[in-house]
């Protein structure tokens, strides 16, 4: 497939979690690190905005170090020190492809059902939307109303289904139906570097991450809830080396390049 807006990328930044719900972890991918950042080598045309040496942020789950994509898939990322920053961002586009199908509303009660990093994540961006947050877990108990409009329920909250039937839910659904690979993602013509019309309302993964790093850059997404460490390594054979899956940390690998 001929690419228009080609930008060839060294992978710098690898994220691992061995947390039993992490869904971009599933049975495929448990024991496989995940990139998500890197240093722009070399760009082609219909590139703009950026040059060579960039730190770019995107999803990549191929075990490559040089990789080959459309600029539509990246984001240029200000602060290469912002770990936590490039650790959450392919964890944050799973989050918005969610707000994007729920749609929670103005005024409108959602509950979260679980406890991890990434309901903290969806607490905060739900949030900006004006509807109104709940959560049940084991560290969070708060009054809860009887009647809520959406229910998004955690892989790991089997404890709460007793409390789910007494609920009257509108709409209730399971995170893990939701896919990160959305269908933009399928689009041939998008990843070839093709752009939408403006007038043309469809999601755009691009903008998805920019909005992401803008809300952070802004302050009005907090990650300090994260906590991750980072492992600085000199190949992809150390990135393997490190993934010990008795320790339940949160891993972002720097490969010395």
């Amino acid at each position: 497939m001929s690419i228009l807006d080609l930008v060839k990328i060294t992978n710098k930044y690898a994220i691992f979690s061995n947390q039993p719900d992490d869904f971009l972890f599933g049975k495929d991918l448990l024991n496989t690190p995940l990139f998500c950042a890197g240093i722009l080598k070399e760009i082609g045309n219909e590139v703009y905005n950026y040059k060579i040496g960039d730190i770019l942020g995107y999803f990549f789950p191929n075990q490559e170090l040089e990789l080959e994509i459309s600029a539509n898939l990246t984001v240029k990322i200000s602060n290469e020190e912002n770990h936590r920053l490039l650790f959450i961002l392919p964890y944050a586009l799973h989050a918005m492809n969610i707000l994007r199908k729920i749609n929670p509303k103005l005024g409108e009660r959602v509950l979260l059902l679980g406890e991890n990093f990434f309901i903290t994540l969806l607490k905060q961006l739900i949030n900006l939307s004006g509807a109104e947050v709940f959560l049940k877990s084991k560290k969070v108990n708060m009054d809860i109303p009887s009647e809520i409009n959406i229910a998004l329920i955690s892989p790991e909250a089997n404890e709460n289904m007793d409390f789910l039937r007494e609920c009257k839910i509108e709409r209730k659904y399971e995170l893990r139906q939701f896919n990160i690979y959305d269908r933009g993602l399928n689009d041939p013509d998008y990843i070839r570097g093709i752009k939408y019309p403006y007038s043309y309302v469809r999601w755009d993964y691009k903008k998805n991450l920019e909005y992401f790093v803008n809300l952070i850059e802004k302050d009005v997404i907090n990650l300090d809830f994260l906590d991750i460490i980072c492992i600085e390594v000199n190949n992809l054979d150390e990135i393997y080396k490190n993934m010990d899956t008795r320790e339940k940390k949160l891993k972002l690998f720097k490969i010395i390049l």
